[in-house]
């Protein structure tokens, strides 16, 4: 679920019953996403330094995980507004990995 900084759900797979299925780590999602699912040491290789609260957070999520993502605009969408998202937003997404699938 995807939350503006007002509170407002903009996006929840939840709610549709339909888990959100992405590729991470190859630019198909916002940064933040690729940052906050697969942890410090992917942020590290793009230069960036991650701020959390929680150390844990710093390393990539495992099967059956739960994660709050704060993720500032410019790892979001930045300038550009998308759908119910304004520009120059902070997103929060309550997120759960699932699954990992491979190519193979």
């Amino acid at each position: 679920t995807g939350y503006l900084p007002d509170g407002t759900v903009f996006d929840s797979s939840h709610h549709r019953g339909q888990p959100f299925e992405a590729v991470i780590g190859t630019g198909r999602v916002i940064k933040g996403w690729d940052v906050g699912v697969l942890g410090g040491e992917y942020a590290q290789k793009i230069g960036y330094q991650a701020q959390v609260e929680d150390p844990a957070n710093l390393i990539a999520m495992q099967v059956g995980g739960k994660r709050k993502l704060i993720v500032p605009s410019h790892l979001a969408y930045g300038e550009r507004q998308i759908g119910k998202i304004p520009p120059n937003s902070d997103l929060t997404f309550d997120i759960e990995l699932l699954d990992v699938k491979t190519r193979d």
